[in-house]
């Protein structure tokens, strides 16, 4: 496919820029051409069911099995519709937890043992129970290595929850988490921690954490989720039937059994197309109901839509920043680090260099998240501020800055040269002698790592709804070394009582206080945060982004265009999949009103509410 420069498309990016944090769909300036169709001829494969929703990936999944799948963004997309985890996340409030399977749960005044009440008479999609003793099963495998089913690496629980030492690191907390699971009947897992810590609920709600069948994962051993003759199996609202790895295709279908009912969509398609361009036109030509479009995508191309697609921009979990060495003189006078922030255009770096719904960002947390503070505005750009700045700090004439940046784009970075050239530019009229160094991922990262750098430009993604997830990683005591040589005990103690605090209003208060703290001191200068996209056809209804790049899926269905029977075949057509081989999509994309589905379920909130996380 090929998308043409229209005048317009500066319009769409201002009008997504300009949208903020707002959670519908964005309106914009939309052509009235569609796209080019589909690049040369393909091989045609009918879809069964002409009501099968397709979604174009952009990466094929690796693995089917969460637990090993921590950095396969294809495969936990897919996950996310196939396991149930012990919790979600709610539609309408994208960063509160909601019940999964488990239905209730209760925690200890000591914060140390929790116990929760599992959904009777679940199943998992090969008929075997999904009870207590199941759950069991699944914690011993992810935490225990020496477990047969722990195959591989499983990168995500000993990211968010340790190994299997119990020694206690620099922190006070063991590797270690959880000390013991244990099933005390069908239906009641009780999980004692070695230490209190109160993000572990909404680490739990997190894609890896998905729960497998222990009958599939015994029966299929390595090679379990791992290709089309190891295929997944979970307790989802779909279930896999297909899955071919050459082509990153795979093939769900509704399940019947599930717990909330069965989905909007009989069944559910997941296809692979790399290039963004095609994936954008197999959206806008029918060939597929869904897309997702990673920030670099909306840097590099210009974004030109028929009036059939919708963008909608997930909620931001991501944020990027100008890290400063404060040992070097005289990066450690904050007056110095306040101008660098006074000298920054945020809204100009957030339009131009980190997509089309980036938000300018001036603390560590983005908005939506528990412990975002609204009391501290987005500073405005202020040139002779800064200048007056220097001046007070005896530096009024400047000094040599080379800011060290990878050449490699990440998600929270999408365009780290265009970023670092940009910055270096707004210190430039502040009198800073700045200039960009650039370097391999893994070269920028050693050098970050052993302190050969002055100034750099890094960030974070969340990997978890849980604000200690950006805040002890990036600011507790283990990362002053390579987070600028910044020591603040009272900010460690800080985010060492959060750990420990159950109660969303504590924690909240103590993650607001920690972004005065930062503020007062700029030992970072925050810069914007990026947002992926998910570009969705207008017949696609009930659809809702999640938080952490990954949704749910089963209230998603095709609607009809008036006079359409249900049962109605359309066209054969083809969407480009990674290896060249095309596969036939299921409708055509054509306008329709009423597209929103009113079959739309919500996760329940859980109900302690004097203790619930996050």
């Amino acid at each position: 496919m090929r998308l043409r420069n229209h005048a317009v498309a500066s319009a769409l990016v201002a009008a997504l820029c300009l949208a903020g944090c707002e959670q519908p769909p964005i309106e914009a300036d939309l052509v009235t051409e569609p796209i080019a169709g589909p690049l040369g001829p393909a091989a045609e494969r009918p879809t069964p069911d002409p009501n099968t929703v397709i979604w174009a990936l952009s990466e094929a999944p690796v693995t089917l099995d969460p637990a090993r799948a921590a950095i396969d963004m294809g495969g936990l997309q897919v996950a996310a519709q196939v396991y149930d985890r012990l919790f979600t996340l709610q539609r309408e409030r994208p960063f509160q937890l909601g019940a999964g399977v488990a239905e209730d749960w209760d925690v200890d005044t000591s914060g140390k043992t929790y116990t929760f009440t599992i959904r009777d008479g679940l199943r998992f999609h090969d008929g075997t129970p999904l009870d207590a003793p199941a759950v069991k099963w699944n914690f011993e495998r992810w935490m225990d290595p020496n477990h047969p089913g722990h195959i591989g690496d499983f990168r995500a629980w000993r990211s968010m929850f340790g190994g299997a030492s119990e020694a206690e690191d620099d922190s006070g907390r063991t590797p270690n988490l959880v000390q013991r699971v244990e099933a005390l009947d069908a239906q009641t897992v009780r999980i004692t921690l070695n230490a209190p810590f109160a993000p572990f609920l909404n680490h739990l709600a997190m894609v890896p954490f998905g729960i497998a069948s222990p009958k599939a994962v015994e029966e299929q051993g390595e090679r379990y989720g791992s290709d089309g003759s190891n295929l997944p199996v979970g307790s989802g609202p779909f279930s896999v039937v297909e899955w071919d790895p050459e082509n990153g295709e795979v093939m769900l279908a509704a399940f019947e059994a599930y717990h909330s009912g069965p989905p909007a969509s009989p069944s559910l398609r997941f296809v692979t197309v790399p290039d963004v361009a095609e994936r954008i036109g197999a959206v806008t030509d029918g060939l597929a109901h869904a897309a997702d479009l990673a920030p670099s995508d909306t840097i590099s191309l210009t974004l030109e839509l028929a009036p059939t697609i919708r963008m909608i921009p997930r909620p931001a979990r991501s944020n990027a920043w100008l890290m400063l060495d404060h040992e070097r003189p005289p990066l450690g006078q904050p007056d110095v680090r306040r101008a660098f922030s006074l000298a920054i255009d945020r809204a100009l770096l957030a339009r131009g260099h980190f997509g089309a719904a980036a938000l300018p960002s001036d603390q560590l947390l983005v908005p939506g998240m528990t412990g975002f503070e609204q009391e501290l505005p987005t500073r405005s750009q202020d040139i002779e501020a800064a200048k007056q700045l220097l001046t007070d700090a005896g530096v009024a004439d400047g000094f040599v800055l080379n800011i060290s940046v990878p050449t490699t784009p990440r998600p929270y970075l999408p365009d780290p040269v265009g970023t670092g050239r940009a910055v270096a530019e707004m210190l430039r009229a502040i009198g800073i002698q700045a200039d960009v160094q650039t370097d391999t991922l893994r070269r920028f990262l050693t050098r970050r790592a052993t302190g050969r750098t002055t100034a750099w430009i890094i960030g974070w993604e969340l990997q978890s709804p849980d604000p200690d997830n950006a805040w002890y990683y990036h600011f507790g005591p283990s990362r002053v070394g390579s987070e600028g040589r910044y020591d603040n005990r009272l900010l460690f103690d800080l985010l060492l009582e959060a750990q420990r605090t159950l109660g969303s209003d504590s924690r909240a208060n103590s993650y607001r206080e920690a972004a005065r703290t930062v503020r007062e001191d700029d030992p970072r200068i925050f810069l914007a945060a990026a947002r992926s996209i998910a570009i969705v056809s207008e017949r696609l209804g009930g659809f809702s982004p999640g938080a952490m790049g990954f949704d749910d899926l089963s209230t998603i269905s095709i609607a009809l265009t008036p006079g359409e029977s249900p049962t109605t075949a359309p066209d054969s057509a083809t969407v480009p999949t990674e290896t060249g081989t095309d596969a036939a999509a299921g409708t055509e994309a054509a306008p329709v009103e009423g597209s929103e589905s009113s079959d739309v379920r919500t996760a329940a909130p859980l109900g302690t509410e004097t203790i619930a996380a996050p």
